[in-house]
């Protein structure tokens, strides 16, 4: 009945969601950001062309849409740091996350690794789509939280020794 409620009152007020309108538009906007990206990738799949290609390389095509980022991070990932790159990457996330995951279990009731998880997942399902943690406010709070496992750590290790 809500859901009901709601689509009626999107379709009689469409002004409610100004830019649900245009939701076509920006999909097709990311395919085009996307197919351009893979092409790119095929080009240069072990090292990339480095930080940040797609500012650089949508400036050579017309129609793709101008931006900064490939609006998903694994192609991101892939076109700016190439497969050896990505996989150095995942690397080193995997050794911290294996730490945060530890401290996670270690713990009954961990609010910092339980923070960083909850907001680790969230930033990653919305890079499929769109890339925040990539603007300085977004990565520096990500960062600052994210260093918070050294916290967690040292507790762990005071308890041990107590």
């Amino acid at each position: 009945i809500v859901m009901a409620f709601g689509c009626a009152v999107i379709y009689f007020v469409p002004d409610i969601l100004p830019r649900f309108s245009e939701s076509w538009i920006t999909f097709e906007n990311r395919l085009n950001i996307w197919k351009l990206s893979c092409e790119t990738i095929k080009a240069n799949p072990l090292f990339g062309k480095g930080f940040l290609t797609y500012y650089h390389l949508f400036k050579g095509a017309a129609e793709t849409y101008p931006t900064t980022h490939a609006h998903n991070i694994v192609l991101e990932s892939l076109l700016s740091f190439g497969i050896i790159g990505t996989l150095l990457l995942v690397i080193f996330m995997a050794k911290y996350y294996r730490r945060v995951l530890i401290c996670n279990s270690y713990y009954s009731s961990s609010n910092i690794s339980a923070l960083i998880l909850a907001l680790t997942a969230g930033i990653f399902i919305h890079s499929l789509v769109d890339m925040t943690i990539l603007w300085i406010q977004t990565a520096a709070l990500f960062a600052f939280i994210m260093a918070g496992i050294g916290t967690e750590e040292k507790n762990k290790l005071t308890k041990q020794t107590n």
